[in-house]
């Protein structure tokens, strides 16, 4: 049995990257298929990333390169969130350019505000110069087909590039996160923002009614519901109507989950899409379950959250390129 003190270090902070920290879970990959470590300078700190280009994202002649971007959860890293989201085996499927910056303290500046928090970093920025320092090393990518995505503190942060760098990113998929209290009440994007939330009803750190996110007793600064993101986001894309409602096939019956599938309707600037999580706690669908049910939830064996990312983002590249 894990001890108490080795239990609040494993998960003192809210995100997946604690569990992975802790494991040896490997990708089977070649040496040409790992990814390559980049370090740069922003805002007065040595930063780094990787950066896994696959071979079919190289093809000579072809369209440029879509990019995603994934951001690790608090007190995670750029190697775990890598390892445990497995995107490298569909981005060299799909031809698709992966980035995974590292968070400096393991952690990203999404806007909450509590205790202890350095709202100073400027991780926005840092997150723009990671695309052009990809482009420096000579890896050409589209630039009007990047996607962000991000789980938990990760998630969160992907909310806040919506709202503050609209104009350099073409959509964002948060798992586990909903929009940080302070982030909306600035949130004035440049133009509308396609939007992918996938959050669990039963979520014990964010809670999906908002609130503050709490993390073993400590507060971790509030949250929107996700009820009120979504229709953040719809109303800020133009949507109307109430959403298109449907349940996903119930692939696992025992894993206590069901997920429907809410897409807002006569989106005319981007589309907004909600998949909600009956009985998900603080999990990537698809994903391991990293710690007990009773500190994080149940993860949802009924899809995939790293293959619906991709497709949700296939579906907004393909519009950005007629």
């Amino acid at each position: 049995m894990v001890g108490a003190n080795r239990m609040r270090g494993i998960a003192g902070a809210v995100g997946i990257g604690l569990f992975m920290q802790a494991t040896g879970v490997a990708l089977a990959q070649t040496a040409a298929e790992q990814p390559a470590e980049r370090m740069l300078h922003h805002a007065g700190a040595v930063r780094s990333y990787l950066v896994y280009a696959p071979p079919a994202s190289r093809k000579r002649g072809a369209r440029l390169p879509p990019v995603l971007m994934v951001l690790h959860g608090g007190g995670g890293g750029a190697r775990q969130i890598m390892t445990f989201t497995r995107f490298n085996p569909i981005a060299a499927r799909e031809g698709v350019v992966v980035l995974y910056p590292q968070g400096l303290d393991r952690g990203w500046n999404d806007g909450r505000e509590f205790q202890g928090r350095d709202t100073n970093k400027d991780d926005v920025g840092f997150l723009l110069a990671v695309v052009g320092d990809v482009e420096r090393q000579g890896i050409e990518i589209d630039r009007a087909a990047i996607g962000v995505t991000g789980i938990s503190n990760g998630g969160f942060m992907a909310m806040r590039m919506a709202c503050e760098a609209a104009g350099h990113i073409a959509g964002i998929a948060a798992v586990t996160a909903a929009m940080p209290a302070e982030t909306g009440a600035r949130c004035r994007p440049a133009r509308a923002v396609p939007v992918l939330v996938i959050n669990g009803t039963h979520d014990p750190m964010v809670p999906y009614e908002g609130g503050q996110v709490r993390a073993f007793f400590r507060n971790r600064g509030a949250v929107w519901s996700t009820g009120r993101t979504a229709e953040f986001w719809a109303s800020v894309n133009g949507c109307i109507g109430v959403p298109r409602s449907a349940a996903l096939a119930d692939l696992d019956p025992s894993d206590g989950t069901i997920t429907i599938r809410h897409d807002y309707q006569g989106c005319r600037r981007a589309p907004v899409t909600l998949l909600e999580v009956q009985g998900g706690g603080h999990t990537w669908p698809g994903g391991s379950q990293y710690l007990p049910t009773g500190l994080v939830g149940r993860v949802s064996r009924d899809f995939d959250a790293g293959e619906a990312i991709l497709a949700f983002f296939k579906s907004v590249w393909r519009a950005t390129a007629n």
